[in-house]
């Protein structure tokens, strides 16, 4: 079946290659996933042609589809290496899903997307970002005080890329959850790291 996928998949390179011939090449690569549902490299062609063309719905569905068919190779005994290029490759679309249901408004699927795609890479920065983006839009502050502080204990100690999120948290703690003792003692390990940090300074004093 592998063989007969790849013939299918290469036939569809070739014409959207040198052909430009995308409604041939999209079936040629279906033909490849009828040879062989799992074989992602067909997948990913066909996601890419979905978005050029802007079918939403068929976008949302491809990634579906791909992401059940890594989380069934993820199940199997894999090497190391292939367990690692399978995890990056549902990390990738869990992200990518989660971006075409936000901009559909379904902020909470997407939210459980990004999640999904942290469990698998807790250092998946783009989810990280996205997460931090959907949480200030939804007014979840005590999810995003949770975020801010793992995203700080995943970053080299000592590091503005420490810091920073530190205050972030604060910042949101006080403001949004009223809650000065929590960001009293979030400045407090901000200035622990950075004794001089002007802005940790500022906001201690207030």
């Amino acid at each position: 079946p592998r063989e007969a996928a790849l013939r299918h998949y290469e036939n569809g390179v070739f014409l959207q290659r040198y052909s430009e011939d995308d409604a041939a090449a999209e079936a040629a690569f279906r033909s490849a996933l009828l040879a062989l549902p799992t074989f992602t490299p067909a997948l990913a062609r066909l996601s890419r042609l979905s978005r050029v063309q802007g079918r939403n719905d068929e976008i949302k569905a491809r990634y579906v589809a791909e992401i059940q068919q890594l989380e069934k190779v993820l199940e199997q005994d894999l090497a190391p290496e292939d367990r690692h290029r399978t995890i990056a490759g549902l990390v990738r679309r869990y992200y990518r899903l989660a971006g075409a249901l936000s901009r559909d408004g379904q902020g909470g699927e997407a939210i459980e997307l990004h999640k999904r795609a942290l469990a698998l890479d807790p250092d998946a920065h783009p989810s990280l970002v996205a997460l931090e983006r959907l949480f200030r839009e939804s007014g979840d502050w005590s999810q995003l005080v949770a975020l801010l502080l793992g995203w700080s204990l995943r970053t080299s100690a000592g590091t503005g890329a420490t810091v920073e999120p530190l205050l972030q948290a604060a910042d949101v703690s006080r403001t949004f959850l009223n809650d000065p003792d929590a960001a009293g003692q979030l400045l407090a390990r901000v200035l622990n790291i950075t004794p001089n940090h002007a802005y940790g300074l500022e906001r201690a004093r207030e």
